[in-house]
């Protein structure tokens, strides 16, 4: 499959969620932050190769995270791995940083939250491997993401693949499809460092990690809840935690924050008729302006307005054939200009 989209039609206000939706087809549901909406002029070409994906992304300075609340969203358990033509980028996951320059590799794991920082305009590619064809090895290893890797032989040759099927402008049919990504996924195996022993997350922080999830989809409706409790029914020290959750490049209040305005878009979108004030009292917000103050701070607008742009159908005010262009791949689209 070959497939393009651009930000530069989209209304500003709307970018983010525009990008929001397009990352989660192209890879897995994350989370943008955009430095400035009216300037975030992004491209994205997808590419899939028998059962690789390879994603080509131009686009300004912004991060994209994957929390929790992403986690639960879905998503294939696949292996990333960037070539940053131009541009360069910072990765926080399993407790580790990393950063990476141009004509570099950076591999990172999507079963885990990550946040992924680029502080300047970036070209990448980006090839997405299933974890089925990864080998035990690699996939026992992946608590030790993520890696930058040295530009030994098989880096380079899976780079300069990498490059020129970033040139096909069309689909890659089979066998060539499979011949390719089999090619593709031995370089691959061949580049990871050899006697890799991945280190064990201690039992009580796996434990954690687990249990926050499932006590915040259960709790996230009580806005008293908090770091205390959740320690508390865990069994271990706010401190402890505390650390736990930034060792994977999060936090407490970002998870529950994260989850909370998740649910408050699927109710938006299942009842037409909730009050913005239900809403809110039903996912654990303070208030009505409480609510709408994160909502903005997430996704760019009020909750009121992102409820239009769901219930309006939001093609009207395009031109025909943006509106055609977004309704052929099922994306919102913007209700009219910035």
């Amino acid at each position: 499959m070959y497939d393009s989209w651009t930000s530069l039609a989209i209304p500003a206000r709307l970018r983010r969620e525009f990008w929001r939706d397009i990352c989660a087809r192209a890879f897995v549901p994350m989370t943008p932050q955009l430095r400035r909406a009216d300037d975030f002029r992004a491209a994205m070409v997808h590419r899939t190769i028998d059962c690789l994906a390879l994603n080509e992304v131009r686009g300004p300075a912004h991060d994209m995270w994957r929390t929790a609340a992403d986690l639960s969203c879905g998503g294939s358990p696949v292996l990333f791995v960037n070539l940053y033509r131009t541009g360069n980028a910072r990765i926080v996951q399993n407790g580790q940083e990393v950063e990476v320059g141009p004509q570099r590799l950076l591999l990172f794991d999507s079963c885990r939250p990550f946040k992924l920082q680029h502080s300047v305009a970036t070209d990448l590619l980006s090839l997405a491997v299933p974890h089925a064809l990864l080998g035990d090895r690699i996939v026992q290893a992946l608590g030790e993401m993520p890696w930058r890797l040295p530009g030994t032989a098989p880096a380079l040759l899976l780079m300069n693949q990498m490059q020129a099927l970033s040139k096909w402008q069309a689909d890659i049919q089979a066998p060539d499809g499979a011949c390719i990504a089999q090619s593709m996924v031995s370089l691959l195996r061949a580049l990871m460092p050899e006697g890799l022993e991945p280190r064990a997350a201690p039992p009580h922080r796996r434990h954690a990690r687990a249990k926050v999830a499932a006590l915040i989809g259960r709790h996230y409706a009580d806005p008293d809840y908090s770091p205390l409790r959740a320690a508390a029914e865990i069994g271990v020290s706010v401190r402890s935690l505390h650390a736990w959750l930034a060792g994977d490049g999060t936090s407490f209040g970002t998870e529950l924050w994260g989850y909370r305005l998740e649910r408050v878009r699927t109710l938006l979108k299942a009842e037409p008729q909730l009050s913005i004030q239900e809403a809110a009292s039903r996912c654990g917000f303070a208030s009505c302006a409480h609510l709408s103050r994160r909502f903005r701070e997430r996704f760019g607008m009020a909750p009121k307005a992102w409820r239009a742009m769901h219930d309006e159908g939001l093609a009207v005010a395009l031109p025909a054939k943006l509106a055609a262009f977004m309704d052929k791949r099922g994306l919102p689209a913007p209700s009219g200009p910035s």
